[in-house]
């Protein structure tokens, strides 16, 4: 998709195999958002719809994988997923169709769920994790 990749920073084409199962997401949409909220210290999945919580060991091993860190460097993707500090800038989005994983900045990450079958309520980091 052509707006995605202005937008939007390939960081793994493709992205591991069930890499929304392993992470714990548990709808069915195409596009899927991973962030982490550090006001509760908890990882999410967002479809614009749905949210839960996801899987810590999978987000570290993922993040901390040596060919994740390569594509990185390579790609010279941004990828400012916070820390105890301060929130998260970037979060990653998972097109389950393609199964390509990119990172975008929230409010972008927002946006494009917004214009795909994904309806967004509202921005689910802002409430710490709660979609409404």
């Amino acid at each position: 998709m052509q707006a995605t990749r202005k937008v939007f920073k390939l960081l793994l084409d493709p992205a591991p195999p069930n890499m929304d199962k392993a992470f714990g997401y548990q709808g069915d949409r195409r596009w899927v958002a991973f962030f982490w909220s550090r006001e509760n210290d908890i990882f999410f999945a967002y479809d614009g719809v749905r949210i839960n919580t996801i899987s810590y060991v999978a987000w570290t091993a993922l993040l901390e994988h040596p060919f994740t860190a390569a594509q990185r460097r390579i790609r010279k993707v941004p990828c400012d997923l916070g820390d105890f500090h301060q929130d998260a800038r970037h979060w990653l989005l998972l097109d389950r169709g393609t199964h390509r994983l990119y990172t975008g900045e929230r409010h972008d990450v927002l946006k494009h769920l917004r214009e795909h079958e994904n309806p967004v309520v509202a921005d689910p980091s802002a409430e710490g994790g709660r979609p409404y």
